[in-house]
C-alpha cells in the first residue's frame, strides 16, 4: 500500500519542517519528518526506528493527519509556553551591564 500526498501538502509539509527547526520544537519536526517520510514509500518500522517513536505513534500521526490536515498540524506550533520572565526589561538591562562589565566591579566576589 502506497500512501502519496499533492505537491501542495508536500510543499507546505517541507515548511512546516523548517518552522520546526528554528524554535527546536522536537515534536512538529518529527511529525512533519515522519509524513515526508511516509509519502516517500518508506516503510511504516523503518520510519518508527529513524525516529526512535513507536509503530503505534506513526499509525496515529498519520490517521489525524488525513482526518484533520493541516488544522491539527498547526496546533503543535510553540505558542508562547514556559515560564513568564521575573526581571522587567530595565533589570534585564541592568543585569547585563553587569555581565557585561565585570562582576567583581560590583562587589561579587569572582567573575563567574
Amino acid at each position: 500500500m502506497t500512501i502519496t500526498f499533492g505537491n501542495a501538502t508536500v510543499q507546505r509539509l517541507i515548511s512546516e519542517r523548517k518552522i520546526a527547526e528554528r524554535p527546536n520544537n522536537l515534536r512538529l519536526y518529527k511529525i512533519s519528518e515522519c509524513l515526508l517520510l511516509i509519502h516517500q514509500g518508506r516503510s511504516f518500522r523503518s520510519i518508527a526506528d529513524v525516529l526512535h517513536i513507536s509503530l503505534r505513534t506513526v499509525y496515529n500521526w498519520l490517521s489525524h493527519f488525513v482526518l484533520r490536515r493541516f488544522t491539527w498540524l498547526c496546533g503543535h506550533h510553540y505558542q508562547g509556553r514556559g515560564r513568564k520572565p521575573k526581571l522587567n526589561s530595565q533589570q534585564k538591562e541592568q543585569l547585563y551591564a553587569i555581565i557585561a562589565k565585570s562582576p567583581l566591579d560590583y562587589g561579587f566576589e569572582c567573575g563567574v
